[in-house]
This record gives C-alpha cells, structure tokens and sequence, in this order.
C-alpha cells in the first residue's frame, strides 16, 4: 500500500474511532464561540455532522500554528465523506490557520454559529509589515466564512470582511474584546 494511502487510512480510522467534543448549532448562543478541544470536534449543523480536526503544526521556529480542517461525516457506514474546502478569491485552500510570531498572535481563528448556521472568522492584524506587525499594536480585520452543506460540493464561502475599531497587539485579543462582544 503507498504511503499516501496508509496515511489516509490512518486518518480515516482516527477519525472513527476517537473521542469527540460536540456542538449543536442550534443550542450555542449567537456570536459565541464554540470551544474546541484538540483533535476531533464534532459540530452538527441541520442534518450535518462535521468533524473539525485542530491540530498543531510545530514548524520548529516560532511560526508554529494551529489548522483547522472540516469534514462531513456520512450519514451511513461506507458512504463518501466529504472534505469542507474554503473557498478563497483566487483559489480554495484545505484548511484554516493561526499564525504565531515568538511576540504576538498574528491570525485567529474561531468558529461560532448563529440562526442555525455555522460560521468561522478569521482574525488578521493588519496594516504593518514585519518585525512591526509582531512587536506593535495594529488594527485587525475580521473575515467570516459561512458554511454551505449543499451535497457533493460542501465549502466555507465569504461572508463579510471589516475591520476592528482599535489596534490589538494579539488577533485573538481582537476576537475576545471586539468581534465577540457585538
């Protein structure tokens, strides 16, 4: 078997067997974030159970970061499960990101559902250009992605972008004292 495969086996298998935290959407207040443990997370949305896998990308640099990659989980054993894309202006990308410096949060992530629907913003300082964009406070802008469960083609389309009121030294900051708090 090639590597590849054994790899999407092992996946696959993890998948299935590990223990889960789970979300309802239609249980979590709006514009709260859902807590998400490392590893797998189940979030249900409508009919949907979507397995969101946080993981750790050690870098071995102060650039390490957390990805958070979204999977629908068939409804029956041995149906297809479906990989949740993101869809970007230019082109999809796999998965969402942090981004660490050694001083300051760079990007945040967070997932929260509202009228039943699940969401996730991203938090990115903006405005500066390294080392200042690690080491001074800067505005952060706030892009949310909207779920769509449409069948064989499940994705997070863009749903708003804006900007924060004040300058944060951590994008997380923004999230918690800012994007939260509306």
């Amino acid at each position: 078997m090639k590597m590849a495969a054994k790899a999407a086996a092992i996946l696959v298998a993890a998948l299935c067997t590990v223990g889960a935290y789970g979300a309802e959407c239609t249980n979590i207040p709006a514009r709260k974030p859902i807590d998400l443990a490392d590893g797998i997370n189940d979030v249900h949305v409508g009919t949907d159970t979507l397995k969101v896998v946080k993981a750790f990308v050690n870098v071995g640099t102060a650039h390490s970061y957390d990805t958070y990659t979204t999977f629908v989980a068939p409804n029956h054993p041995g149906d297809q499960w479906l990989h949740v894309r993101v869809r970007q202006p230019d082109s999809d990308v796999a998965d969402f990101r942090s981004f660490e410096s050694a001083d300051s949060n760079v990007q945040a992530i967070a997932l929260y559902c509202e009228r039943g629907s699940l969401f996730v913003v991203q938090a990115e300082k903006i405005g500066a250009n390294p080392p200042d964009l690690y080491l001074k406070p800067a505005r952060v802008e706030f892009t949310t992605y909207r779920y769509h469960g449409e069948s064989d083609f499940v994705r997070f389309d863009q749903d708003k972008k804006f900007q924060s009121t004040q300058p944060f030294l951590n994008a997380s900051d923004g999230l918690v004292k800012e994007f939260f708090k509306k």
